[in-house]
């Protein structure tokens, strides 16, 4: 499950460059803003996969919208730009939630005090 996560962080990251590289390559463009829009939405995508790898408490019960909300948002920019970065993209989205139904954490209850005198009473 993790390296789903890692293999996706590196499309990610490396679609993210090479987009970077390619659009400053071309020299100015009339609307200078859209590249570096789409630059940091893909940083933005491959924090979410990062945090949701983070091994800590309190990440543990929000690690699984983290990465739906990062796989969304790398198939939706995927479909978009389809003819250009889109495919590697749409691996990355398909490969973010992977595994996802592992990481549901279930939510404890503890026991009550007439929950409590029932086991008691039964044994």
């Amino acid at each position: 499950m993790r390296v789903t996560s890692l293999v996706a962080f590196t499309i990610v990251v490396a679609v993210d460059g090479l987009y970077i590289g390619l659009i400053n390559g071309q020299g100015p463009s009339a609307q200078p803003y859209i590249p570096r829009f789409v630059g940091a939405y893909l940083a933005v995508m491959a924090a979410l996969i990062v945090i949701a790898l983070l091994p800590r408490p309190e990440i543990a019960m929000i690690r699984a919208p983290l990465r739906a909300a990062a796989a969304a948002g790398l198939l939706m920019l995927g479909i978009f730009a389809a003819f250009s970065i889109g495919l590697p993209l749409v691996v990355a989205g398909i490969l973010a939630p992977s595994f996802m139904r592992h990481e549901i954490v279930p939510v404890c209850h503890t026991p009550t005090t007439s929950t409590r005198s029932a086991r008691r009473s039964r044994t």
